[in-house]
């Protein structure tokens, strides 16, 4: 039956092979094998370990008291953080913002300035819409300027850069109320003042607040025929 020697049987080998061989290398010339292994059985292991071995190892791994002065055990860890399960039920996601741009124009007298904004994504709940003119103080739920918008989740904020010859400006739903859009966009609409041209331009931010399924992760949202970015 063959016998296969354990990794510790190995190691002793090992061991007193490199010693035998060292003590071979400084044993003067003429001396006999039984002197050095004399000299071997005379020493003293316990030195050897801790003045020799033990360091080196030591130098290599951490013993476990230097590991749990370094790394949180995981009782602390379980205490200290959450876990990504407890973190998604406790915090809303940060949703990517979208941002596009608006210029409308018409003319006469009356005459209806409208297009529509889309998202390019369905949200679960429609946002709580903003539009601030030129001069109106940011509401809560918006904040930045036309030049660089931004918005908290759940809201659409449309900033106004310029308005010429043109009456009220409002956001709406398919309702035609004031500051309401859908779950998939919104309409901005105003009318001419006066004779002549009227225009508006601005720029828009949507932050959702809940879910979104992306209608085609290739088309940016747009305004009628605008294009727009997807940002954070």
């Amino acid at each position: 039956m063959k016998h296969t020697p354990s990794r510790a049987a190995l190691a002793a080998v090992a061991c007193l092979g490199l010693l035998f061989g060292g003590l071979g290398a400084i044993t003067p010339a003429g001396a006999s094998f039984t002197d050095a292994a004399t000299a071997a059985a005379q020493l003293n292991w316990n030195r050897v370990w801790n003045q020799q071995l033990k360091p080196k190892a030591d130098r290599r791994y951490y013993t476990k008291a230097k590991s749990n002065r370094r790394y949180y055990t995981k009782r602390q860890t379980d205490s200290t953080f959450y876990s990504r399960t407890e973190s998604d039920a406790r915090y809303e996601t940060r949703h990517q913002a979208y941002r596009g741009t608006y210029f409308i124009s018409g003319n006469g007298a009356g005459s209806l300035v409208s297009d529509s904004i889309s998202y390019g994504a369905t949200l679960a709940v429609a946002p709580t819409a903003h539009y601030i003119r030129l001069g109106d103080p940011v509401p809560a739920g918006c904040s930045g300027s036309a030049s660089a918008p931004n918005a908290d989740p759940g809201h659409l904020c449309v900033f106004e850069a310029n308005a010429v010859n043109v009456g009220p400006r409002y956001v709406t739903d398919t309702t035609f109320a004031p500051n309401t859009a859908t779950p998939t966009g919104a309409y901005l609409f105003a009318t001419v003042a006066a004779a002549g041209n009227g225009y508006y331009a601005g720029t828009w931010v949507l932050r959702p607040g809940g879910s979104v399924t992306v209608t085609n992760s290739r088309q940016a949202p747009s305004l009628g025929r605008v294009g727009a970015e997807i940002g954070r």
